[in-house]
């Protein structure tokens, strides 16, 4: 699959029509507008709209009205026009649920002080005086509060020099609770003498009144009457929520979708008498919308295929790919998401990526396990990395009874090829898997600059003609030297090694000689040769540092079966607790080695391939009609 083919689609009309024809024919399609006066250049009196949008306030008061009411608002595509009048009743509605929330703030900010109050009469509970007696005392001062314990034992000692009485009430946590009282005269220096034990001073509201214990009860009493009525205003406010929601929700989306259509003059534009409006689609949507337009007689609609455009207008970018192949896009995106005019990774990311983990994590049990639960995940959940998981899991399961290995063991399964016995020739094979890895990124990067059209990229460049000519003579003799013995003659070698490299060299100015740029030749020549003598030696480590990267397939391979006989080592010393090792050691296995295997996999993808062919500079394609169902 690939990238979907795109159309530019013109719109002109009567500007009295401009609203009516993108409420009925624009806004509910996969359209994406584009700006009108970015693709028009020729039109007498063209201009843009520069209007305040009058639905902004409504639909900006019916957004707040849900964050008040704490609703997320739901779009319903084809809302009518309300008959009420919406501002008024908006007000309405504002003014009684702020009624009842204002109560409800009250009735809890008097049962908070409530409780700070009975918190503090707990302490004085065993005080057998009216508190109003208390708080009336005309030749008498009394003081509630703590002091810890060693201050109170201190306190003890000299309670009979003291003009006052002290009623200790309750300890808590090495504090003892209590209250003095001392005559007026005497009050400053009783104080003082308090404050050296660093006695904490508590406030007992007036509002407490008679023996502390029938002042708790009071007040417990208070509270739960509070409770009840903060609870029933709760039940009416949420009965008024569910009678007016329904009504709010048609009143959102009318005025949302109003308030769209007439953002769309951002990106239109217009003359004293018509509109212009541009806009992206796919092939199949734009014969459609020029279908739906034919009963349009005083609309124009004109479409045009990218390759008409000027290079600078650049579509947007809708992957379309197989259905096995869709939760791959999601590592594509991570990087960069394709441009229009240049081929979509997301097959070969795919393809590729099932392999590799596969060879890293080849074990048919765990493998097996990964299917499953990936599989189960991405039918509950439609998560993307579930469906990665679970087509790994398979490509796991298939590399598996190529290693002989089921849930580490080796004994059951014959196997092609066991990786601790073959150690040598699975690196080899990682190795020749990275050397048709990095050639199948080449062959992409020379199709992606036929299909842009730089032929500098497809002839020059050293992921071009000229470097692929140069890696796979670099192979050719490598394997003919190791095989066979056999060396290159001087005059094929500098066919083979030497032109391309030159070509390497010169690839900058000798893509703007293509490109018939007038400034071609470097300006100064001394600086160009030296900092391409050293990107062309930075070229020719990168082909050999991405080759031998990887080596790592084969590398994981080793690493997991030697993390298997490390678990069947613990097997064998755990005696008849075995089994419950052998479990937590394959689930450790599965669980460490998969998320390192993913990232792994990942880097090679990355860095090894998409380097070499994919520019991932496109915009999203993003769908009008998506805005509205947000």
């Amino acid at each position: 699959m690939a990238i979907q083919k795109m159309k530019l689609i013109h719109m002109m009309g009567p500007l009295e029509l401009f609203d009516d024809v993108m409420e009925q024919y624009v806004i509910d399609r996969d359209v994406q507008m584009e700006d009108a006066m970015k693709v028009t250049h020729n039109i007498k009196g063209l201009q843009r709209f520069i209007e305040v949008n009058p639905y902004g306030d409504m639909f900006k008061a019916l957004k707040d009205i849900c964050q008040f009411l704490e609703v997320e608002p739901q779009y319903m595509p084809g809302a009518e026009r309300p008959e009420e009048d919406v501002k008024a009743c908006l007000e309405q509605l504002r003014r009684d649920i702020t009624e009842k929330m204002e109560r409800v703030k009250d009735w809890t900010k008097r049962s908070e002080e409530n409780k700070i109050l009975i918190a503090h009469l707990e302490h004085m509970r065993e005080i057998d005086i009216p508190l109003e007696e208390m708080f009336s005392f005309e030749f008498m001062r009394f003081r509630f509060g703590r002091m810890t314990r060693e201050a109170y034992a201190k306190l003890t000692t000299y309670l009979g020099e003291l003009p006052m009485v002290f009623l200790k009430g309750a300890e808590e946590e090495g504090y003892v609770y209590g209250m003095y009282l001392t005559p007026h005269g005497s009050s400053k220096h009783v104080d003082d003498v308090f404050a050296t034990l660093n006695f904490e001073r508590i406030r007992i509201s007036d509002k407490a009144m008679g023996k502390p214990r029938d002042a708790l009860q009071m007040l417990e009493q208070e509270n739960e009457m509070l409770q009840r009525q903060a609870e029933q205003n709760a039940l009416e406010l949420k009965n008024r929520m569910q009678a007016d929601l329904p009504k709010i929700m048609r009143w959102y989306s009318y005025y949302k979708r109003k308030f769209y259509v007439h953002e769309i003059r951002g990106k239109a534009a217009h003359t004293e008498d018509s509109f212009y409006v541009a806009c992206w689609a796919g092939r199949e949507e734009a014969k459609q919308m020029e279908k739906a337009l034919d009963r349009e007689k005083d609309v124009m609609l004109v479409s045009q295929d990218p390759s008409e455009l000027e290079k600078e207008l650049v579509p947007p970018t809708k992957m379309k790919n197989w259905k096995w192949a869709q939760p791959f896009e999601m590592f594509v995106e991570m990087y960069g998401l394709p441009n229009y005019r240049e081929m979509d990774a997301t097959p070969l990311l795919a393809v590729t990526y099932i392999l590799m983990f596969g060879m890293m994590f080849g074990d048919v049990g765990q493998g097996a396990v990964l299917a499953t639960i990936g599989f189960i995940l991405y039918k509950w959940k439609k998560v993307r990395l579930a469906g990665i998981v679970s087509m790994v899991g398979v490509s796991g399961t298939l590399f598996g009874f190529v290693y002989g290995s089921i849930f580490g063991n080796e004994e059951i399964l014959p196997g092609l090829i066991h990786p601790m016995e073959s150690t040598n020739t699975l690196l080899i094979l990682a190795v020749a898997f990275g050397v048709i890895m990095l050639l199948i990124a080449m062959i992409a990067n020379i199709l992606n600059a036929i299909k842009t059209g730089n032929r500098g990229r497809l002839l020059f460049s050293q992921n071009g003609l000229a470097g692929l000519v140069f890696y796979v003579a670099v192979i050719a003799v490598v394997v003919s030297t190791i095989t066979k013995g056999a060396s290159v003659p001087v005059i094929v070698g500098i066919f083979l090694f030497g032109v391309p490299l030159l070509l390497i060299f010169l690839q900058k100015p000798l893509g703007a000689l293509l490109e018939k740029k007038k400034s071609w030749m470097p300006e100064r020549k001394g600086e160009f040769i030296t900092e391409n003598f050293f990107e062309l030696f930075e070229i020719l480590l990168s082909y050999i540092t991405n080759t031998i990267s990887f080596i790592r397939i084969g590398a994981f391979a080793l690493v997991h079966a030697g993390m298997m006989m490390v678990v069947y080592s613990f097997v064998e010393m755990a005696g008849a607790g075995g089994p419950v090792v052998l479990v937590f050691g394959n689930l450790f296995v599965m669980g460490m080695e998969g998320f390192i295997v993913c990232i792994q996999t990942l880097r090679l993808e990355f860095y090894e391939m998409f380097g070499r062919f994919f520019d991932g500079d496109g915009k999203p394609f993003v769908p009008y009609k998506t805005v509205l169902e947000k």
